[in-house]
C-alpha cells in the first residue's frame, strides 16, 4: 500500500474515484446490477464507512465529513469497497493521512509606553530638577530663568498620565 492521500481533518473532503464495472452476466434488475460503493477507513480498531455515489460522468464521489471530533491526526489504512449484487470487491487500497491545516494568526501590537515596576511595600522618592529654557527669537535676547524643582513621590500608586504629561511639557 504505497498510495497516500491527504485529507483535512477539520473540513468536509470530496474524494472521487474512477470505477468501471463490466460483466458478461445478466442481472435480475433490468437497469443493470445493484451497486453499492463505500470508502472504509480503519482507525484504532474501528472502521469508519462513507457511502459513495455514482456520478453521471462515471466517477464515484465520496464525501468524508470533518473528523476532528472522531479521530486524531495520523495515517490510516483505507480501502474502496464495491458490492455488486451479492459480490464483494476491493479494487483499491491506500493510506489516508488526516491533517489539521496550519493556522497563522497575526495581531497588531501597539506599544503605549514604558511602565515602571515598583514593589508594593517600597516607596521611592525622586527629586527632579528641570531648567526651563525660554524660547529665543532672532531679534530678542532673553536671560534664562531660575531652575524649577519638582518633587515626585512614587509609592504604591504610579504617577498618572496627566502628571507625566505635565512633567513632559515642563521639560520642553
Amino acid at each position: 500500500m504505497t498510495d497516500r492521500i491527504v485529507l483535512n481533518l477539520n473540513e468536509s473532503n470530496d474524494v472521487r474515484f474512477d470505477v468501471k464495472i463490466t460483466s458478461s452476466e445478466r442481472f435480475s434488475n433490468t437497469d443493470g446490477p445493484q451497486v453499492r460503493l463505500r470508502l472504509v477507513c480503519e482507525a484504532n480498531d474501528i472502521e469508519y464507512s462513507f457511502r459513495g455515489t455514482s456520478l453521471s460522468d462515471g466517477t464515484v464521489q465520496v464525501i468524508v465529513p470533518p473528523m476532528k471530533q472522531t479521530i486524531t491526526e495520523g495515517t490510516y489504512d483505507t480501502r474502496l469497497e464495491v458490492i455488486v449484487e451479492d459480490r464483494y470487491f476491493v479494487p483499491l487500497e491506500f493510506a489516508v493521512e488526516f491533517k489539521t491545516p496550519l493556522k497563522v494568526v497575526a495581531e497588531s501590537v501597539r506599544v503605549v509606553g514604558k511602565t515602571q515596576h515598583v514593589e508594593n511595600n517600597t516607596n521611592v522618592v525622586a527629586a527632579v530638577k528641570i531648567t526651563e529654557r525660554p524660547k529665543v527669537q532672532q531679534t530678542q535676547h532673553v536671560q534664562p530663568t531660575q531652575p524649577v524643582q519638582h518633587d515626585i513621590q512614587i509609592g504604591k500608586k504610579q504617577p498618572s498620565i496627566h502628571d507625566m504629561d505635565v512633567l513632559l511639557r515642563e521639560l520642553k
